[in-house]
């Protein structure tokens, strides 16, 4: 699968849509509960990796069979990596959002951009982890 013929930009894309929207409700969901500065963010933006890898596993392996490609879909690593990577992120921008204070209020919008730019990080990272593998390597 690592060598399909077909490219990853349109799951990207597809990935970091979902991301969008997933942000977005989580953060509403959070701040109806009173949930917000750091931590909303934080949820906002760790919430949507997880939902995001299941959408690009289900977008890659319905273009692979559709091509008759019947392998598995790569990973960049395990679950539990991958999660630690994605919640050290996800602190970390939530963090920088949450100190822009008033500049940048709590809502789904402010949600939908954490999501999505935490998303977009943890996809350029899990890239390079995916490319710099071994094509053998099970990891």
């Amino acid at each position: 699968m690592k060598n399909a013929p077909f490219s990853i930009t349109p799951i990207l894309f597809g990935v970091l849509i979902v991301a969008a929207i997933t942000g977005a409700l989580v953060s509403t969901l959070v701040g109806g509960f009173g949930i917000g500065g750091w931590l909303g963010f934080f949820l906002a933006g760790f919430v949507p990796i997880p939902v995001g890898g299941l959408v690009r596993s289900m977008l890659a392996a319905s273009l692979g069979s559709a091509q008759d490609i019947h392998d598995d879909v790569p990973t960049a690593g395990p679950l539990l990596t991958r999660l630690i990577i994605a919640a050290v992120i996800a602190a970390i921008f939530g963090l920088l959002f949450s100190l822009l204070g008033d500049a940048f209020p709590f809502g789904a919008l402010a949600g939908a951009v954490a999501g999505l730019v935490t998303s977009m990080t943890a996809a350029v990272i899990f890239s390079i982890m995916l490319s710099t593998r071994v094509q053998g390597d099970k990891i």
